[in-house]
């Protein structure tokens, strides 16, 4: 199974002469690549919202987050990363959730809502196998590069 991402992504850089601007680094694909090869197009993943950080176009995993929540293994590694994109670091004795809520305004980070991944398949085996066998999931058509595009500002 593999999954493709539609979602372009955006961060701002410095150009040659110092000003900033807008710069795709990925701009999101609907798995064409997948289609030549027939894979079976089974819909999408689960939708979600996003944290997403567009000065760098970084989308922040939730169990990143909720490691900071409750100081789980790894936690340290994730308030550093949260400093290197601007976040303030925590305060001697400071809450983590607290601190959490303050580093993600510091760095101005937005809530985007993601309608899920396209989800591809493969079967696997001999040609009569292939034949015989039935995919759980619901095959759906081949998704379009122009319509499913979702653009993160």
């Amino acid at each position: 199974m593999s999954f493709s991402d539609p979602m372009t992504r955006s961060r701002t850089i410095l150009g040659v002469d110092g000003t900033p601007r807008r710069e795709t680094y990925m701009p999101g694909h609907v798995g064409v690549c997948y289609q030549a090869t027939n894979a079976l197009a089974l819909g999408r993943s689960t939708a979600r919202t996003l944290t997403y950080l567009p000065k760098d176009g970084v989308v922040l995993s939730d169990r990143m987050l909720q490691k900071i929540r409750a100081q789980e293994s790894g936690s340290e590694a994730a308030e550093r990363r949260l400093i290197g994109y601007g976040a303030r670091p925590r305060r001697a004795g400071e809450e983590p959730s607290a601190w959490l809520r303050r580093a993600l305004d510091d760095m101005a980070v937005s809530k985007i809502r993601h309608p899920g991944n396209f989800r591809y398949a493969w079967t696997l085996g001999s040609p009569a196998y292939r034949r015989r066998i039935r995919v759980a999931l619901e095959r759906t058509p081949y998704p379009k590069p122009a319509t499913h595009r979702i653009v993160a500002a």
